[in-house]
């Protein structure tokens, strides 16, 4: 027992002596500090023993009790946790949940010892018993072991030893079982009767393990090593310690993060599978091994985690031990922005080589001291008439004089070439290092045109700025209460006022559509200081609105008041009629074609309700009654067809026939036809034009735009009035005045006026749309402007409308005056023989099955062999089967998956001598020649007339030099 007592005094003494000294050499280093609060506790813990083998009593021997059990109890886990500290387990030691628990179960010992169930190795009075001694000397032994190895030992981390550090926390956590705790003293005294024996022993098997492994793998705080950590985790560097082999035992620093790996990654594999230079790290080593080589500096790639590379130069450098190699550290360090420096450099000056040889104006280098010319450009060359080598030969003073070259100066000098003629030159110069000489720069501009130019300019600035001021700007100055104190001869142009005079003095919100209008330009020009570029309305003297760009700048005083307005405007009323007519005509343009799909919708319609009336009416069971509703059907058949006429008619789908036609007579017929038909209260007036040019135009179709101009101008005319109908030649340059995209030389126009009713301007926008009618409910379709329309822009003319409500409507056509013929487009008239039948094979393509099965009734039950196809693919795959037997082909254009047309195309690919008859309700104009001299023989016009499809069959089949029967 004595001797237990002087070593653990003499513990009590070294240690407290050896944490001073670790505190005083790291007293900043959390590990120095921690030990010396774990020695600080044994310290006390010992105190407090030796303090119970005095006679205390009372509250004093109550609190050293207390005191002395806890931190008995608590010591060991204070130690675990100093454990994680000392393996550089930070991440452990940091992590709240695991600290809480560690800490958790010592509280627990301490109830534990609080309530008796855990004996205490001391007692109030009974002294201190071998228990006691040996947890108090085993733990100072291992402070002391771990003291020394920290003072002792210069390398830091256990990473770069054989043994990890999560073994070792985990060797330690393991000993805590065999570690004199409360809890080993309690175990070992239910186990065994003689619990100080086994508690002695335990405590020295853990203290020689614990020895063992903190000499073995000891760690210091300051080391050299951390130091170069510290260092290197502030530069942007790494550094790597390899085996011979190249293998990574230790790779540090601050360019980990960009590499993208993390240490455990890295250790283990080898370098050379990392960099792209691994054949001259080889050679470094075989040098080295040969000792030819110590030192090695690198520039390679080193291959980033996610396959990118990071440039890198590493210093290579043999690390021995016991006089041989056994290793190699190595410094790399991110030289991207070197890389990137190398590169722009390189560019740089490849940019300037290429604008120094390639710059279109002359260029050269001379000497600052002799002035001798060190290198021209080619432009240079060109330009002075000299050789490359002449100029090498001469010096500045041969073409200028040196002394207008000054640099970071642009000067005008004259300069001269080789043909003994001057320019005006432009120079700029910078002083330069060229090889080794002190050089100069030059550029130099011929500006003989420029000064021309300038010139030019100068004689002209006044006439322009006469032109923009008084001829297009119009401008007003007006003070803060909108009063204008001056304006300019444009403005008053575009007001409509006579002089200066009448506009002078007036106030400009008057020339605001509203007063808001004028105050949202005030309230811009207060808070901004000025309005740009502005569209606006402005109010002409007439009442008319015209649209203009506003800029308006204000002018304030020294205080920040409005006193003055500056106006300037801009007249863009033309461009905005432009726009509203290329709005109107692009929804035309679409009306026109919503219009074509519904008459060809409509016409397969009625093609089915036409069809199936002529069967009936074939029938010879059918009463008066069922006849009568037959012919019924027939005649709705055919009104809707000339309703899908008109339609087609306004979509410009309908086919045309040109011939050269003077107005002048035509508009006599017409005159005469409706003159009786005419209320007497309406007055007609004839005015031709004597030697009227002729127009090339449909006939009937212009027949057809008279009739509904006249038609329409009557029911305008309810009570009465007068219809002129005028005619004249109108040069293109007036066309375009309205129709900026006429083409022709010269318009024959067609003026229809009414004094009726007249439109608005809302109604004037609409009356070429379809079925858009102002009449009442059954006085109209609305369809005949819209074929007005249609008709003229398929003669490739234009329609002009003026009108006003209660001021009459004018209605100008222009046609082109005839040029040139104009070939008519179509086929010959069908033949009007009886029909009869036959009975060859007809391949007949239709996708409505209503039109198809009563079509295919009809020819067959006329002998005919008929094949029905649904669609364009199946028409070609049954022709190929059938070819050689079907003699004509019969088909919709309008099919589905591949359209008649194509079909018929790929048909005549496998039979050139093919016969075909197309049918649709609109024809493609631009295709229709195209398909005649393509083996299309006949074409039908939907709704299908079943006379009309048997004379055309046997028409098509007569006509053929051989009949295949089938």
């Amino acid at each position: 027992m004595k001797l237990y007592f002087y070593v653990s005094v003499l513990y009590g003494i070294v240690n407290p002596m050896l944490a001073g000294l670790i505190l005083v050499k790291a007293r900043r280093n959390v590990l120095s500090q921690f030990y010396g609060f774990c020695v600080f506790v044994m310290v006390l813990l010992g105190a407090i023993w030796l303090l119970q083998t005095k006679p205390f009593g009372g509250t004093a021997a109550l609190v050293l009790g207390q005191t002395g059990g806890f931190v008995y109890a608590l010591f060991p886990f204070f130690f675990l946790h100093f454990m994680l500290v000392f393996l550089r387990r930070y991440e452990i030691a940091n992590s709240r949940k695991i600290i809480f628990a560690t800490y958790f179960v010592g509280f627990f010992c301490y109830a534990l010892v609080l309530l008796q169930l855990i004996p205490l190795p001391f007692s109030m009075g009974a002294g201190i018993n071998l228990t006691a001694y040996v947890y108090f000397v085993t733990w100072m032994s291992m402070l002391f072991a771990i003291g020394v190895a920290l003072l002792y030992s210069l390398i830091g981390g256990f990473a770069e030893h054989s043994m990890h550090s999560n073994l070792l926390f985990i060797s330690f956590a393991l000993l805590m079982l065999l570690l004199p705790t409360p809890f080993t003293l309690s175990i070992f005294s239910v186990i065994s009767s003689d619990s100080h024996l086994l508690y002695f022993v335990s405590s020295m098997m853990s203290l020689a393990i614990i020895v063992f492994l903190v000499f073995r793998h000891r760690i210091t705080m300051n080391t050299p090593y951390q130091a170069m950590k510290t260092a290197l985790a502030a530069m942007n560097d790494i550094i790597v310690k390899t085996d011979i082999d190249f293998n990574i035992g230790l790779i540090q620093g601050a360019v980990m993060p960009l590499l993208g790996y993390d240490e455990k990654q890295l250790l283990g594999k080898k370098l050379t599978a990392f960099v792209h230079q691994r054949d001259a790290l080889e050679e470094y080593r075989s040098l080295v091994l040969q000792e030819k080589q110590k030192e090695c500096f690198l520039d390679t790639d080193f291959v980033c985690s996610e396959g990118r590379t990071l440039p890198m130069e590493f210093s290579l450098t043999p690390v021995y031990g016991n006089e041989e190699i056994v290793g190699f550290v190595g410094v790399g360090r991110d030289v991207s922005q070197r890389r990137r420096t190398e590169t722009a450099l390189w560019q740089s000056e490849a940019r300037y080589r290429l604008l120094f040889e390639n710059n279109p104006s002359p260029m050269w280098v001379h000497d600052l001291s002799t002035y001798k010319f060190l290198l021209v450009n080619t432009a240079a060359v060109r330009h002075y008439g000299y050789t490359a080598e002449q100029f090498q030969a001469m010096k500045v003073d041969d073409i200028t004089a040196p002394i207008d070259v000054v640099p970071g100066t642009i000067r005008n000098s004259k300069h001269t070439k080789r043909d003994g003629s001057s320019f005006e030159a432009e120079t700029i110069a910078h002083d330069i290092t060229f090889g080794e000489h002190s050089a100069r720069l030059v550029l130099v501009n011929d500006i003989t045109e420029r000064k021309r130019a300038e010139e030019a300019v100068r004689r002209s600035e006044e006439n322009y700025k006469r032109f923009f001021q008084e001829d297009l700007t119009g401008y007003l100055c007006c003070a803060a209460n909108g009063r204008i104190r001056e304006c300019n001869p444009a403005m008053i142009r575009i007001l409509g006022y006579g002089s200066a005079d009448e506009v002078v003095g007036s106030n400009v919100r008057a020339l605001y559509p509203s007063a808001y209008a004028y105050e949202a330009t005030m309230r811009q020009v207060r808070q901004r200081g000025r309005l740009s570029n502005h569209e606006n309305q402005f109010v002409r003297n007439d009442g008319k609105v015209v649209h203009v760009i506003e800029n308006v700048i204000g002018g304030f005083s020294p205080e920040g008041e409005l006193n003055e307005l500056r106006i300037h405007v801009f007249d863009i009323t033309e461009r905005k009629e432009l726009e509203d007519e290329l709005r109107h005509a692009q929804k035309m343009e679409n009306l026109g074609s919503l219009a074509g799909g519904i008459a060809h919708d409509f016409n397969n319609i009625l093609a089915i309700i036409s069809v199936h009336a002529s069967i009936l009416a074939r029938m010879k069971t059918q009463d008066e009654k069922m006849g009568r509703s037959v012919e019924a059907l027939r005649d709705a058949s055919k009104r809707g067809a000339g309703l899908a006429s008109q339609l087609l008619t306004f979509a410009r789908k309908k086919d045309i026939t040109f011939e050269s036609i003077n107005l002048n007579p035509a508009l006599d017929e017409l005159v005469k036809l409706l003159s009786p038909t005419f209320p007497k209260t309406i007055t007609i007036q004839l005015h031709p034009r004597a030697n009227l040019p002729n127009i090339l135009a449909d006939s009937n179709q212009l027949q057809q735009v008279l009739m509904n101009l006249c038609v329409n101008a009557r029911d305008a005319m309810a009570s009465g009035g007068d219809l002129t109908i005028a005619t004249t030649a109108v040069p293109r340059q007036e066309v375009r005045r309205t129709f900026h995209d006429a083409a022709d030389d010269e318009y024959v126009c067609l003026a229809v006026t009414d004094t009726g009713s007249g439109m608005d301007k809302a109604t004037r926008n609409r009356i070429f749309e379809p079925f858009f009618t102002t009449k009442g409910v059954g006085k109209g379709t609305g369809l005949g402007l819209a074929v007005v329309y249609g008709i003229v822009k398929s003669h490739r003319g234009y329609i002009d409308v003026k009108s006003e409500l209660g001021k009459g409507t004018t209605f100008q056509i222009y046609l082109p005056s005839q040029q040139k013929s104009i070939d008519a487009s179509g086929h010959p008239p069908l033949s009007q023989d009886d029909v009869v039948g036959g009975c060859e094979t007809i391949l007949f393509v239709e996708d409505e099955d209503l039109l198809m099965v009563p079509l295919r009734d009809v020819l067959e039950e006329y002998g005919y062999r008929v094949l029905v196809a649904h669609d364009g693919i199946e028409a070609v795959a049954i022709y190929t089967q059938h070819k050689e037997s079907i003699s004509i082909v019969l088909s919709d254009i309008g099919l589905p998956k591949q359209n008649g047309w194509d079909a018929f195309l790929q048909m005549r690919e496998m039979n050139p001598q093919i016969r075909g008859i197309l049918a649709s309700g609109n024809f493609d104009l631009s295709k229709k020649e195209e398909m005649l001299d393509h083996g299309v023989s006949q074409f039908i016009s939907k709704p299908y007339i079943i006379e009309d499809v048997l004379r055309a069959v046997r028409t098509v089949l007569d006509s053929q030099h051989s009949v295949r029967v089938g």
